[in-house]
């Protein structure tokens, strides 16, 4: 994993709720106060007055600290103990309340309970365990749960635990506490609490002026020009660090090709043969910055392990997301002389929906592209041609896989020598169209790669334990600022905003701002004239159209309501400029309140 941390944006992380407000002391009959920890902990140690909380000193007023275990900063750390230093941290959490503490409910909300200014991160080990604690500047904390302030959205910094805060969320968590404060704290009670929050508040700017230069510094700033998918040039001012990639590029032995086969009635006639520099791994090195640039380190990497373990990759996300632009550029092949297309059917029951059938006319093996494709990959083999050769399965889970692609699946897993093995049966006198190809069977290249794509949606199947145990998965994901950059749209930052509200709200119901999203967007702003609407006019409708439609709420679960009035607070801050998508969700509170579920939002 690797520290992505962009210059001016703040870190966030999780911590448990505490009685008396992180001050230090053990909560109090902490056996009845849910915290968020197991019951188990807190009747082991809390309850007997063992100070092993990692939080309960994280506002302390004499040394605050905040305690978080190796798993969750160390792969930030480790290789730099001071890639926080100076960094903005929100720490936040579920909203608690007298007498329980944390509702054991799928309904809550999350509240921002205070932040600090880095000053330092300190490494210690506890028995067979390391420890990091993290030290705000001794003016540079503020505590502030009583104000109730939301939780912003989040992204991934590139790892666990730590998540990072776009500038203009920072921004608005404390442009709110501090109205608050100035509304609720005018009592000398918060006299401290107060002074500490105007602080955090009048230098945030200045403060996060001087994190994004030192985060700069941990970034390779001369790391070469990525290759875009477009062919175009990606730059970036964060490029990651290199690790376990460089490791998976390391050169293997090239195996001498076997045999030519006999049973080819045409002469394999082996030439000096073209071999692939990548060395047999799938995807090739000037496509790699390309998918770090849209994906990150972390994607890349489980790319290329996933290439090396199994013999079919799977690409799963949200419709949009740019699964298929990503499988159709792992190999450098613009002419698709090496690619081959397979769209899946959700009426697809055998392996002839895949390779074909037998005529019963003329005995003859009626080949499908993809058998076709096959035996050209075979012969090439048999000439020495050692390029990747790859077939990419679209919708890949619209019909059960192991009913129709069983032979590949099985064929696949042995090794290249093994010839006959890695043979798939067909049948007939001869193959129809293709001379002198041997219908008794097609090789099956080791240099044939196969990649799949699936939605992360419920309108596929279930992939059953037989196919999973034989593919790996490859999660994408594309944060919605990177989907507008990718389309080359530049708009107004309230547009920004609206968002990226939006697609962090509703992400757990399956619907996100995606790059074909981004891309409807920017046809739409390109005929603002012709539509005869403004740019907002145009984001309302696509938000509507493209984003809000994926939403399924249900009327008898709890967390679906919340989802609802989360969506309610964001129309309040941004219906004025987006009326359609505000009037929607206003209808859908009305369905919710009379027991109809929202099934086609």
């Amino acid at each position: 994993m690797t520290f992505t941390l962009v210059p001016g944006n703040a870190l966030g992380c999780a911590i448990n709720a505490h009685r008396h407000m992180w001050n230090g002391s053990i909560c109090e009959q902490a056996g009845s106060w849910n915290c968020g920890a197991e019951a188990h902990f807190r009747e082991d140690y809390c309850e007997r007055k063992d100070p092993r909380c990692f939080h309960m000193h994280a506002f302390d007023p004499q040394a605050p600290q905040l305690v978080i275990p190796q798993s969750g900063v160390g792969w930030i750390v480790e290789s730099n103990n001071k890639a926080l230093d100076d960094q903005v941290l929100l720490l936040w959490g579920p909203a608690f309340q007298e007498p329980r503490g944390v509702r054991d409910s799928a309904n809550r909300t999350f509240h921002v309970f205070g932040a600090y200014r880095i000053q330092s991160v300190d490494r210690r080990t506890v028995g067979p365990h390391v420890h990091y604690h993290v030290h705000p500047y001794p003016d540079g904390w503020a505590l502030f749960p009583e104000l109730r302030i939301q939780r912003p959205y989040y992204q991934t910094a590139g790892g666990a635990y730590v998540k990072q805060i776009e500038r203009r969320a920072v921004d608005r968590v404390f442009h709110e506490a501090w109205s608050a404060a100035e509304r609720e704290w005018n009592d000398p009670v918060h006299a401290e609490s107060r002074r500490r929050l105007q602080s955090f508040h009048d230098y945030l700017d200045e403060w996060l002026r001087v994190a994004g230069s030192h985060t700069q510094k941990f970034s390779p700033a001369t790391a070469p020009p990525a290759k875009s998918f477009e062919g175009s040039t990606a730059t970036g001012a964060n490029r990651p660090f290199r690790s376990f990639t460089k490791l998976l590029q390391s050169k293997v032995v090239e195996e001498e090709p076997p045999p030519p086969p006999t049973r080819l009635k045409v002469k394999a006639e082996v030439t000096a043969g073209v071999k692939s520099d990548e060395n047999g791994q799938l995807v090739e090195t000037n496509m790699r910055d390309a998918i770090v640039d849209r994906y990150g380190e972390d994607a890349l990497t489980a790319i290329l392990v996933g290439s090396l373990t199994k013999p079919l990759l799977v690409f799963r996300g949200e419709p949009g997301v740019g699964k298929s632009t990503l499988a159709l550029n792992l190999i450098e092949d613009p002419a698709r002389e090496r690619t081959l297309v397979v769209p899946v059917s959700s009426t697809w029951r055998g392996r002839e929906d895949l390779l074909g059938h037998i005529n019963p006319i003329d005995n003859s093996f009626e080949a499908t592209n993809f058998t076709r494709f096959l035996f050209a990959a075979e012969q090439a083999w048999d000439k020495g041609d050692r390029r990747n050769r790859l077939v990419v399965f679209e919708e890949f889970n619209l019909s059960q896989p192991e009913y129709w692609l069983s032979d590949v699946l099985v064929r696949c897993q042995y090794p290249a020598e093994n010839r006959h093995e890695r043979t798939i049966e067909l049948g007939g006198s001869q193959v129809a169209g293709l001379k002198g190809a041997d219908a008794s069977g097609v090789f099956l290249a080791p240099n044939v790669r196969f990649v799949a794509t699936i939605n992360s949606d419920l309108t596929t199947r279930p992939l059953s334990p037989r196919v999973l145990d034989r593919i790996a998965i490859v999660e994408l994901t594309m944060e919605p600022r990177r989907a507008l950059a990718e389309a080359g749209l530049d708009l107004d930052p309230d547009m920004v905003s609206a968002i990226t509200d939006l697609s962090f709200l509703i992400r757990s119901k399956g619907a996100t701002f995606s790059f074909r999203s981004a891309l409807s967007l920017k046809q739409c702003v390109s005929h603002l004239d012709h539509l005869r609407v403004t740019e907002w006019d145009a984001l309302d409708l696509v938000l509507l159209q493209e984003v809000l439609t994926k939403i399924r709420l249900l009327s008898g679960d709890p967390s679906d309501h919340q989802v609802l009035r989360d969506l309610g607070h964001w129309a309040d801050g941004h219906g004025a400029k987006l009326r359609r998508c505000a009037s929607a969700i206003a209808s859908w509170k009305e369905m919710l309140e009379e027991g109809q579920d929202v099934t086609q939002a």
